[in-house]
């Protein structure tokens, strides 16, 4: 029996030696997106006998807010999904291995150290990585496409090492080659919708200056970018839905970056004796930004940081030559305090030679005018600001901000022109205008904005003070030779001085009506005033009245110059100088209800209903020739605005995920007060203005719809938008032209037919299943009407013709990449325009041929390459309608040293030496065909030298 018991004890011995109880547990992230990937099969396989001992799935954490006595739980993405399992292991083989259906395998080998002395193992975050596609090369080599984009729920991610960028290139460069982005009209818009922010890690480092960023970050520290709707400040602050999202682009940086200075360091040397240098230093981390940068050239460019292999689009008229500088710092310790800081100093000298053709629109003969225009402008601004906020979330938020402008702008213009009709060879006069002016312009500008969360509601308070300073000086000669009647001379001179004031408040209360599963109403009610005041005094002194004083020199030489003496008295121009002060008073309320549904279906109905409701008072009191001019006008105006939105997520049944906005907004618009005084303005002997105390305020409508749709898994983008706009009561110009004289006389005057109408279509897609190479095409139109009134004397017309302008415009773009040396991108688009009044037809043609390409060469070599064809036709101006190519070309070389690049670059700019630079425009009142001086051909050399230091480990 004692035998049997020593036996038995060390069986159990040998049994718990053997067989240890263990506890696996971890957590994983998905590798690109950094968050909780749930749903994963987590097992351990005895690798002998190739069984599963035990299995777990991953599990988002949970987290409880108490709210109004309700307890509201929800999943936080943010955080690792967590595994945990319990299991009893021998002394054989395991492994742990995690998966996911679209995701890597991962897996884990247990040590016997594991096993014996670790009761509980923690394995830590695990991040897995979406599958890669393959591709079998010379049956061989096996190399993993990298996947360029993909959706994280609503989220847009683009892996940003997927696209071909240099280590000089810039975000821009990386942002132009995304799928879906696009450059149009001043903004960067992604799938067809405008981004609003430009984030780094969620922070709004460049304070919602969207180029600095694109044009100071380097592309190559870039990891990830995000497209998405965020959430506004309120909503941060109060923890829930306020119905402040914006669209949005963040940038994740590699890790190895972050914290890292980033230096850089050109110069530019060149033909026709071109210079140029710039400089960088950068440094971001999660908590602030640091960037600094300074440029000064005479390249006829206004540059933050270009990037080498690229080319500008637009060739910009006249000669430049500039001197700038720019500091940002951004710091956010915590959630409860943030300090922005920024700061420019700019200084340019702009020479300009213009020849213009215009065509004035009148009844019934059309009056041609040409010119020819040289100009010297040197301007000199700083800009300083700076913001600090303190927030305690769920409870208060306080931004104190200040901000300062000075400017100063010398401007010589030296100016000759013609006229005549187009059915008579004689010509209607001769203008000689020299002039000189220069100006100084100071602006303070102090605001503070608070909010306090109030239980389930937020007060938000708002004020801001103005003050504004403008001082210009202004030199002229005018010598007018008519062909039929008097000439005319003279010589003035103008001092003119400005003083504005402002103050305005604002109170709002946001109520939360409704907040419940699926369903969100909130109610915004707000007070508001604001109160303006302004002073100027405009007195105008014509020199030629000098007694003994006899006028020989009307070049631009003879401007600036002041006689001695006592001048003003005998010089004062009376009828033509002014002083007033101005006084506006408004004050109103607003009131803006914002009701959202999800329904289970991943539909998402968003309703907004706006209307705003101001009295406005404004005065002025005019004093001209002696006489005092009183004029005050007041109105009740209301702004209605509305709009509905509506989404469809994508699901794992559907792979398409729609889009569409519908929206209305009315704006009324009182007079200008200046145009309503009863007094004729004869300071331009060409042009005579006279008031109309009869103008009605105007209304402005706008209604749009936009619609965009795409699949996530074949990349299929369609979109488009309809806009329209018209004017109740708009303002136009009648003008009367007296063939006699040459003298124009204009009257504002009230006109309803004013109508703008344009729309988009667009359809964007992937060629081949590698999606390196995209295809976008679209179609724009745009539709212009408007009442044209202008007429000759001898012509007595109540009602003016109609102005009709059609323009449609196709466009086809193919841009992609060819392994990680090539990249590439060619477009073509055509504006097709109809011009019609009274019975009169023009039609215009421009067309444009473009392709840009950067090819990565052997031995650290870049060539980039630029080619523009433009094609003209329907210019009154037979010369002008011929087409023109731009070639322009550039080669890098790159050297390594330590880690830091030092890149020589030669560039060609116009190769075949024929660019040239013509702008046109039609109006109501005619149109306008523009051809200035461009930069000729040249050749720069540029020697880069960047570098970057950190404490880590790259």
């Amino acid at each position: 029996m004692k035998n049997k018991s020593i036996l038995l004890f060390i069986l159990l011995l040998l049994c718990n030696k053997i067989l240890a109880q263990i506890s696996v547990s971890g957590g994983v992230m998905h590798g690109y997106l950094r968050e909780g990937l749930p749903d994963c099969h987590v097992s351990i396989i005895n690798t002998t006998s190739n069984s599963v001992i035990c299995s777990d799935n991953t599990k988002l954490q949970r987290s409880e807010i108490q709210q109004e006595g309700n307890t509201i739980i929800s999943l936080d993405k943010k955080a690792p999904a967590l595994f945990n399992m319990q299991c009893n292991l021998d002394s054989s083989s395991y492994i742990v291995t995690i998966e996911k259906k679209g995701y890597e395998t991962w897996t884990y080998k247990l040590t016997d150290d594991d096993i014996r002395q670790k009761r509980k193992l923690d394995l830590g975050v695990i991040y897995l990585m979406p599958k890669m596609k393959e591709q079998v090369l010379d049956e061989v080599t096996i190399k993993a496409t990298k996947i360029r984009m993909f959706y994280s729920g609503d989220t847009l991610v683009y892996n940003a090492d997927a696209f071909n960028v240099s280590q000089l290139d810039k975000l821009r460069k990386l942002v132009s080659q995304l799928p879906g982005a696009e450059f149009k009209d001043g903004a960067l818009k992604v799938n067809g919708k405008t981004i609003e922010s430009l984030t780094v890690h969620g922070k709004d480092f460049f304070n919602g200056n969207i180029d600095a960023a694109l044009d100071n970050l380097p592309a190559y520290v870039v990891s990830k970018l995000k497209v998405y709707d965020k959430a506004g400040e309120m909503s941060e602050l109060t923890g829930r839905d306020m119905h402040d999202k914006s669209y949005m682009m963040d940038v994740k940086l590699k890790r190895e970056y972050i914290g890292t200075w980033i230096a850089k360091l050109e110069l530019n040397g060149g033909s026709r004796h071109l210079w140029g240098t710039q400089g960088m230093l950068m440094r971001l981390d999660d908590r602030q930004m640091f960037n600094v940068n300074f440029d000064a050239n005479n390249i006829n460019s206004k540059r933050e940081m270009t990037e080498m292999g690229d080319m500008s689009d637009d060739y910009q008229s006249g000669r430049l030559t500039t001197h700038r500088t720019k500091f940002d710092y951004y710091y956010e310790p915590n959630e409860a305090w943030r300090l922005r800081l920024n700061g420019a100093a700019a200084s340019d000298n702009y020479n300009k030679d213009q020849w213009t053709n215009t065509q004035i629109y009148m009844t019934p003969s059309d009056l041609i005018t040409n010119s020819i225009n040289t100009s010297q402008t040197k301007t000199t601004n700083i800009d300083l600001f700076s913001a600090i906020r303190f927030r305690q979330i769920k409870k208060q938020q306080h931004e104190l901000s200040y901000s300062f402008h000075y400017g100063y702008e010398r401007n010589c213009i030296n100016a000759e022109s013609s006229a005549k009709f187009v059915d008579s060879l004689s010509a209607a006069y001769q203008l000689i205008h020299p002039q000189y002016s220069c100006y100084r312009d100071i602006t303070h500008n102090a605001a503070l904005n608070s909010a306090f969360n109030i239980g389930s509601e937020v007060l938000k308070f708002n004020t801001e003070l103005r003050k504004n300073t403008f001082n210009r000086w202004h030199y002229e000669n005018y010598r007018l030779m008519r062909h039929t009647a008097v000439d005319e001379a003279q010589r003035k001179y103008g001092r003119m001085k400005e003083h504005a004031f402002n103050i305005s408040s604002k109170l709002e209360y946001l109520w939360s009506i409704i907040d419940s599963k699926g369903k969100q109403m909130n109610l915004n009610t707000a007070a508001f005033f604001r109160h303006d005041n302004g002073s100027a005094s405009h007195p105008l002194y014509r020199l030629d009245w000098m007694q003994n004083h006899e006028i020989t020199d009307w070049s631009m030489a003879s401007l600036g110059i002041l006689p001695s003496g006592n001048w003003e008295s005998v010089c004062i121009d009376n009828a033509n100088s002014y002083y007033s002060d101005t006084r506006s008073d408004k004050a109103g309320v607003e009131l803006k209800a914002v009701y959202k549904h999800t329904s289970s279906q991943r539909n998402t109905w968003e309703w907004k209903a706006c209307l705003n409701g101001d009295f406005n008072e404004r005065q002025l009191d005019y004093d001209r020739d002696a006489c005092t001019y009183k004029i005050n006008r007041h109105a009740f105006f209301l702004y209605p605005e509305v709009s509905l939105e509506w989404k469809k997520s994508k699901s794992d049944s559907c792979h398409w995920a729609h889009r569409m906005l519908l929206k209305y907004k009315g704006t009324p618009q009182m007079a200008d007060l200046f145009k309503l005084l009863p007094i004729r303005d004869g300071s331009d002997p060409l042009n005579i203005f006279l008031g109309n105390e009869n103008l009605k305020n105007a209304f402005i409508n706008e209604a749009g719809i936009n619609y965009y749709t795409d699949n996530s898994i074949t990349r299929h983008s369609i979109g488009g938008e309809v806009n329209w706009r018209h004017v109740n009561n708009d303002y136009a110009m009648k003008s009367v032209y007296e063939s006699a004289t040459g003298r124009r006389t204009y009257t504002p005057i009230n006109t309803s037919k004013t109508h703008l109408l344009n729309g988009r279509i667009f359809y964007s897609f992937p060629i081949g299943k590698s999606q390196h190479f995209w295809l976008t095409t679209s179609l724009s139109e745009n539709y212009y009407c408007r009442e044209e009134v202008s007429y000759t004397n001898n012509i007595n017309i109540e009602q003016g013709k109609m102005l009709h302008s059609l323009t449609i415009t196709p466009l086809l773009r193919v841009n992609g990449t060819v392994g990680d040396k090539f990249r590439g991108s060619i477009a073509w688009q055509t504006d097709f325009q109809k011009v019609s009044w009274s019975g009169e037809h023009h039609h215009y043609r421009t067309s444009k041929l473009s392709s840009d390409l950067t090819w990565q060469l052997p031995w650290n070599l870049e060539l980039g390459s630029d080619f523009k064809a433009f094609f003209y036709d329907g210019y009154s101006d037979a010369s002008l309608n011929k087409s023109k190519s731009i070639w322009n070309c550039s080669l890098n070389k790159y050297f390594n040293l330590k880690g830091n690049i030092l890149a020589l670059k030669v560039t060609v700019h116009d190769i075949l030496d024929n660019a040239s630079s013509l702008t046109t425009s039609m109006s109501y009142a005619g149109r306008i065909e523009e051809y200035t001086n461009i930069m000729p051909r040249y050749v720069l050399l540029s020697i880069n030298y960047m570098l970057n230091w950190s404490s880590k480990n790259k």
